[in-house]
């Protein structure tokens, strides 16, 4: 996790976009951002606001039925870490730099919850289900960055630290999962978790929903 935290470091000081607008990232950003309004025509393809849940969905849809290293319990603890994780991480930086969105809409652009969102599924399906689940998960995770561009959401180095976001949240997931087994003395037969993504209409950030059975 230390060599991820230290390229994630690395990338963010080389993209992020601070507030003079200009050197290398802005012209990267700008021209990027030119040829992808020049594919869209100004329109958006609005699939990005689902297609980020995708990986961490099939995760935790497959928690109660795939075979793996860990239990379902601690897949399910995992899943919850890394979410949590991602999340503190994205809105930390989203208030801290007040980075202005492509579109002008508000000052949360750096960096992309979406695309962090999708690369931490991703990551966690690579990690428990095999590198041919991962491949899936990682193309879907591709996808989601590009049409964060696309619909002029975000800028490309917004998408490029919301990657490396992702995947962090993911190996911080599973290095804090011995703790948690200490703190939450899982009881694998008489407690039963499960966690999930969802969507909440008007609501344009990543959210998930807990069940705790006793």
């Amino acid at each position: 996790m230390k060599r991820i935290a230290v390229a994630l470091i690395s990338l963010i000081l080389v993209a992020y976009p601070s507030g003079a607008q200009q050197g290398f990232i802005w012209d990267v950003n700008y021209a990027v951002r030119d040829w992808s309004q020049s594919l869209s025509g100004g329109k958006e393809f609005p699939l990005d606001n689902f297609l980020q849940f995708a990986p961490a969905l099939g995760y935790a849809i497959a928690i109660p039925f795939a075979d793996g290293d860990y239990s379902w319990q601690e897949r399910t603890c995992v899943l919850g870490t890394s979410f949590a994780s991602m999340m503190a991480i994205c809105y930390s930086f989203k208030f801290a730099t007040q980075v202005e969105r492509p579109n002008g809409r508000n000052k949360h652009s750096f960096p992309s919850a979406h695309t962090a969102m999708a690369f931490m599924g991703a990551e966690l399906v690579r990690r428990e289900y095999g590198p041919w689940w991962g491949l899936a998960a990682y193309s879907s995770a591709a996808v989601t960055g590009f049409l964060r561009i696309y619909n002029n959401w975000h800028w490309t180095g917004d998408v490029l630290v919301g990657a490396g976001v992702g995947v962090l949240s993911a190996c911080i997931g599973y290095w804090l999962l011995p703790w948690e087994r200490e703190v939450f003395k899982l009881d694998t037969k008489n407690t039963s978790v499960s966690a999930a993504p969802a969507f909440m209409p008007g609501i344009n950030a990543p959210l998930v929903s807990f069940t705790l059975a006793f």
